[in-house]
């Protein structure tokens, strides 16, 4: 079966055309999210090096201030790379290719679709990591109901 060849209407530019702000705008946005939440992440390094000078409260167990807060760091972290920067630039990789079509044509149309195809695919990806990592904390907090449920009992 052979593939019927296609032509690129001047309405079909356009349309992508239309999208590039709207990519850009995204993209931006996302930057300025990933930036925060790195920030987010820094001041929860410095909050957890911050529990080391504290004295100890009765009853809570001596590191879990400090692991608390650095898991929390670690947490933004990844957040801000997988969920904000890497889609993100990706998305901008987009734009910028619808930007470039009146200089270069048919290559930038193509570039642009190959970036936005690849947009589609990692945000896909990404939920359904998410999906499992929402269905492996519900079980995971079952558990450990059942578990302390099942110790208070005793």
């Amino acid at each position: 079966m052979s593939a019927t060849p296609i032509s690129v209407t001047d309405t079909m530019l356009e349309a992508l055309r239309q999208t590039r702000p709207w990519a850009m705008f995204l993209a931006i946005l996302g930057f300025v999210l990933a930036g925060l939440l790195a920030l987010f992440a820094l001041a929860m390094f410095a909050t957890g090096s911050m529990f080391n000078f504290l004295p100890h409260q009765p009853g809570t167990p001596q590191a879990f201030g400090p692991a608390f807060a650095v898991g929390f760091g670690i947490l933004y972290l990844a957040m801000a790379l997988f969920m904000y920067l890497l889609p993100c630039l990706i998305l901008f990789r987009y734009g910028t290719a619808i930007g470039r079509i009146a200089q270069t044509g048919q290559a930038a149309v193509e570039e642009a679709l190959l970036r936005q195809k690849s947009f589609w695919k990692y945000v896909g990806v990404l939920a359904i990591v998410m999906l499992v990592l929402y269905i492996v904390i519900i079980i995971g907090a079952i558990v450990v109901a059942v578990v302390v449920g099942a110790h208070a009992v005793h």
